[in-house]
C-alpha cells in the first residue's frame, strides 16, 4: 500500500479566511499543482508491485486537483484500475459530510464551520 499525500491549495486554511490577496495567489497555483500531483501519483504507481494499492490525497475542493488528476491518470495508465471505496463513506456518514456525485472509487469530505476536518479528498487505486 502505497500513500500519496499530495501537496495542494489546502483550502481548509484560507476557506473561512477574509483575506482575498492570499486567496487569490492560492488559486493562481492550482494550475501548476495538479502537473505535480499526477507526476506524483505516476512514480508511486510505479513503485507498487502488480495487486498492490494506493490512495491518493489531498486538502483542496479543487476538481482539477482531485478527480481531473485521478481520471488523467487512469486513462494514462493502463495497469491501474478504480477501487470501490463507498462502503468506508457509509461506515463513517454519521461524523463527516460528503460531496455527492463522485465515482465510487472516490470520496471527498466538506468542511464545516465548528468541525475541525475537511476538505479531504481520498480516491484509492490498484496496480493489475
Amino acid at each position: 500500500m502505497v500513500l500519496v499525500d499530495a501537496p495542494c491549495s489546502n483550502d481548509r486554511s484560507w476557506l473561512f479566511s477574509s483575506d482575498t490577496h492570499q486567496a487569490t495567489l492560492r488559486l493562481m497555483r492550482r494550475k501548476e499543482l495538479s502537473w505535480l500531483q499526477f507526476q506524483l501519483l505516476r512514480s508511486a504507481i510505479k513503485a507498487l508491485r502488480p495487486g498492490g494499492s494506493l490512495v491518493y490525497s489531498t486538502c483542496t475542493l479543487s476538481k482539477a486537483e482531485n478527480s481531473d488528476v485521478i481520471n488523467l491518470t487512469l486513462d494514462s495508465c493502463s495497469n491501474v484500475v478504480p477501487v470501490d471505496i463507498s462502503a468506508m463513506a457509509k461506515a463513517v456518514s454519521q461524523e463527516f459530510t460528503f460531496l455527492g456525485g463522485l465515482q465510487q472509487h472516490e470520496l471527498l469530505v466538506l468542511p464545516e464551520r465548528g468541525r475541525a476536518w475537511g476538505p479531504m479528498y481520498v480516491a484509492k487505486l490498484k496496480k493489475i
